[in-house]
């Protein structure tokens, strides 16, 4: 059952079981695997407000059977799970003690470690990690998890062993090898030992386990990325065909969604451009294809619901450094300044064409997916439109960073907000910072819904670190930030 059929269920199921003497007449293994087959939908240790959202009936549900049947092992393994993916941590945790307290098996012991973890209980969630490794026959897991919860303390010293002990039962364990690197790196910190993480994490698409990019910093040490659900699709085409030719004959959205996100779906499976079919639901507002101020400088134009670039193709004298700067391995600090000597190379007469490499995007290098390069070569080019001049008022730059983020929702509205932030920060407490600062602000008025905004999280996560939100007036992002990482 998908998260959508069941999300319709739940609301039947729930409204029978609420009945008098219902639940009690629904036997607690039934109830049990049903309940445990939505657990599996949704992974995590917990799930962010969207998902606890989704699953709110089936908690009421879980509520409802366990309170008909409180005595049964399953339901209550079963209920402490739920709940804690459901944010209610002290109930869960009391329910794994009980659980443990009835039998002592690998689920209650792992319910305990991840319940006391999840409420900054670290030696009590190591020790139950090591209880769980009595029901396991190898104990590489156990020791990458307590190596992750002693990292996220900053206890780096004492988890670098488990991470090796890990490695030692497991010399391929993928999560202790990604740890010990990480590891290193805190302990013994080296630009060489960070770049080794970073390229871990662009390989990976970033997609390493939560914990470790808990580490690290988003839009400085990483790009995080995108999450339209057009993605999914491309991913489920490219495993079921490997390396055949083919595309995507059509696709059903919801709602509005990036055209990069759309051009990196065709680029994929190596589909002509603007050949995939797509119908769109709704339009969500404010409507995302429109501009939210008039611009120097428009990327996109749409016929209905299909974008197109609106500037030609830009020439190889501009898009190759600009590319080779997107190879490289991420880190905010070596682009902005490797951005200027390629922006100096380039020259001011030149604006135009850096921006259309964001939507003449060229292929990606051997092993790389297209909505993992996409990102890195539009802030590649944001970087470098950032460095075409100086000062800020009358500036090239200025006409072209705000043209990025007043431009239609796209993958290149993170690159602006992105670039318009070192801009900020390079400049100080000025006119940049402050116009930068109070246009990151305000587009918080104008995120499209209903669904996902692709520049949310980089515009709250970028906002916070401008020097105007470190006053009183800028305490606001914070909490938005906030919101939103809870939500994601």
């Amino acid at each position: 059952m998908g998260k959508r059929e069941g999300s319709r269920y739940w609301q039947w199921a729930v409204q029978i079981l609420r009945a008098p003497g219902v639940a009690r007449q629904v036997t607690a293994q039934q109830g049990g695997m049903i309940l445990a087959a939505v657990i599996s939908l949704y992974a995590g240790d917990t799930l962010n407000a969207t998902a606890r959202e989704e699953i709110a009936l089936a908690v009421e549900a879980s509520d409802l059977m366990f309170a008909a049947h409180p005595g049964d092992k399953m339901l209550l393994g079963v209920h402490s799970i739920r709940v804690r993916k459901a944010g209610r941590l002290d109930e869960a945790l009391q329910l794994a003690e009980r659980a443990w307290a009835t039998e002592q098996n690998f689920m209650s012991a792992i319910a305990i470690a991840i319940a006391r973890k999840l409420k900054g209980d670290v030696d009590g969630a190591v020790e139950g990690y090591r209880q769980v490794m009595r029901f396991e026959s190898n104990p590489a897991d156990r020791c990458a998890d307590i190596a992750a919860t002693l990292g996220r303390a900053r206890r780096y010293g004492e988890a670098l062993p488990w991470a090796q002990e890990a490695i030692r039962h497991c010399p391929d364990h993928v999560r202790a090898l990604a740890y010990a690197m990480l590891l290193r790196a805190k302990i013994e910190p080296h630009p060489q030992r960070m770049e080794e993480v970073r390229r871990f994490v662009r390989d990976c698409g970033g997609s390493a386990d939560p914990d470790f990019m808990a580490e690290l910093q988003p839009y400085v040490d990483y790009l995080p990325p995108p999450q339209e659900a057009t993605l999914g699709v491309a991913r489920h085409v490219l495993q079921a065909r490997g390396d055949k030719p083919g595309g995507i004959t059509s696709l059903g959205l919801s709602s509005m969604e990036s055209p990069s996100s759309r051009l990196a779906v065709e680029m994929a499976p190596g589909m002509k451009r603007g050949s995939m079919p797509v119908e769109v639901a709704q339009i969500q507002t404010p409507d995302p294809r429109q501009p939210r101020q008039p611009l120097k400088y428009l990327l996109w134009r749409y016929d209905g619901t299909d974008p197109r670039p609106a500037i030609p193709l830009p020439p190889g004298h501009v898009l190759d450094p600009i590319a080779a700067l997107a190879r490289e391995t991420f880190d905010i600090e070596a682009w902005t300044r490797r951005a200027a000597d390629v922006a100096r190379d380039t020259g001011p007469g030149h604006l135009e064409s850096v921006l259309a490499v964001m939507v003449h995007p060229s292929p990606p290098p051997e092993n790389e997916k297209t909505w993992i390069w996409i990102p890195h070569l539009q802030l590649a080019a944001a970087l470098v439109a950032a460095r075409i001049d100086g000062g800020w008022e009358g500036s090239l730059r200025r006409d072209a960073l705000l043209s990025l983020v007043y431009g239609p929702d796209d993958w290149t509205t993170v690159a602006g907000i992105v670039a318009i932030t070192q801009v900020a920060l390079e400049l100080g407490r000025g006119p940049a910072a402050e116009e930068g600062y109070h246009a990151l602000l305000n587009m918080a008025h104008s995120i499209p819904r209903p669904g996902y905004c692709c520049w949310e999280f980089a515009r709250s996560t970028t906002c916070a670190a401008i020097p105007p939100a470190r006053t009183p007036s800028g305490q606001q992002a914070g909490k938005w930030l906030n919101k939103l990482e809870d939500n994601n």
